[in-house]
């Protein structure tokens, strides 16, 4: 997909291209020469073969190397749209170039400007298979036939360095299309459904609770069970007054009782078969499992919010640690981290998380906790955000 006209003006113009999907010619190109291989390694034999035969091998081994990339070209030039967005009507263009139109729709007649994110799956086993992310920003309409497609950056999850592509920031694009045409920003991505108006982009929790279109209201409920809460610092100082959370359940909770379960059926089998080596890797799946999540309940992990900045601390997994100012926090959103698939368009399995939201990227802390429990803190952190 490319922008044929410049991207911070009207009219926009946008080419979209589908996969062309070169499987066909993979398979058919070579299966064509092996039948030209087939018929020179016979007649080198000495194996004589009628006239009609080989003419018949022959031609096929043609259609074959010919009708793949014919194929391709054929669904390439089948599969192009060509889109203007005009202040006041959204025209898709025919694809042969002659600036007829397939369709037209008044702009008045879009919703918004939606970032959604899927996931593709390529190659066959453990080691060709790769994953893609696909960040998708889109011109929004009721219809899905006329939603229209603005931006797409591709990205390969944990690449090699030869692998990894560089795009412009989707959320770049989300927030500038969302301007450009004056329509509610709408972060569609892992569940989610967060709108924003085009005016208040960019904009700190903490600014939009002073333009009051946050409720700064504190909460009084008591924390769920699985988390604690605490005050740290001195009654007077205001300053050095520090909330924290402690979440005690651990982050990989169904995992490990995963192992547990599966340590518990390879012993069950091995007592009753009386095999030794069953018996061994159950008592060991079942130890590591139970001492994972003694590990993780030991070494808890914490957030805590000052005046200046929110941290998050994990003693298990450094990468996981990080602190923001809270002047750069724009949103705290739940959300289901396990990605649409690309090709069904289907919810796939996930975690559920909170997603701490800036422009210089995206933090995630709660995996392990329910749903109620990240509503829960989801709706503190924003009260303790707006309050500090």
């Amino acid at each position: 997909m490319r922008l044929l006209t410049p991207h911070d003006t009207l009219p926009l113009e946008i080419e979209v291209r589908a996969p062309v999907g070169r499987g066909i010619a993979r398979l058919t190109v070579p299966a064509g020469l092996a039948i030209v291989a087939g018929v020179v390694m016979v007649q080198t034999a000495g194996v004589a073969l009628p006239g009609l035969a080989v003419g018949i091998l022959l031609a096929t081994a043609a259609l074959a190397v010919l009708s793949g990339p014919a194929l391709v070209l054929l669904r390439r030039g089948a599969q192009v749209r060509r889109y203007r967005i005009d202040p006041d009507l959204v025209t898709c263009l025919a694809a042969d170039g002659s600036g007829g139109a397939v369709w037209r729709e008044p702009f008045a007649n879009y919703t918004s400007i939606r970032w959604e994110r899927f996931v593709e799956h390529r190659g066959s086993g453990e080691i060709n298979r790769r994953h893609f992310d696909h960040d998708i920003v889109a011109l929004a309409h009721p219809d899905p036939s006329r939603t229209v497609p603005l931006f797409c950056a591709t990205k390969q999850l944990e690449p090699t360095p030869a692998q990894e592509t560089e795009s412009v920031s989707p959320r770049a694009a989300w927030e500038g299309f969302s301007r450009l045409l004056d329509l509610p920003a709408i972060d569609g991505r892992d569940g989610a459904d967060d709108a924003r108006a085009p005016e208040d982009l960019d904009k700190s929790l903490q600014q939009l609770a002073i333009e009051g279109k946050i409720d700064k209201s504190w909460m009084d409920s008591p924390a769920p069970p699985g988390l604690m809460l605490e005050v740290i610092g001195a009654e007077g100082d205001a300053e050095a007054k520090r909330l924290r959370v402690t979440l005690r359940k651990p982050a990989t909770g169904l995992f490990t009782w995963l192992l547990v379960a599966l340590g518990a059926v390879l012993l069950g089998v091995g007592v009753v078969v009386a095999a030794i080596g069953l018996i061994v890797a159950g008592v060991l799946f079942i130890a590591l499992g139970i001492g994972l999540r003694v590990l993780q309940i030991r070494a808890p992990r914490r957030i805590e919010i000052s005046r200046q900045q929110l941290s998050h601390t994990n003693p298990l997994v450094e990468s996981d640690s990080f602190n923001l100012p809270l002047a750069e926090i724009e949103s705290v959103t739940l959300r289901r981290t396990g990605r649409a698939d690309v090709r069904r368009l289907m919810p796939g399995p996930g975690v559920r998380e909170l997603v701490i939201g800036t422009d210089a990227g995206e933090h995630t802390l709660g995996a392990g906790l329910s749903a109620p429990e990240l509503s829960w803190l989801r709706r503190y952190i924003v009260a303790a955000i707006v309050n500090a």
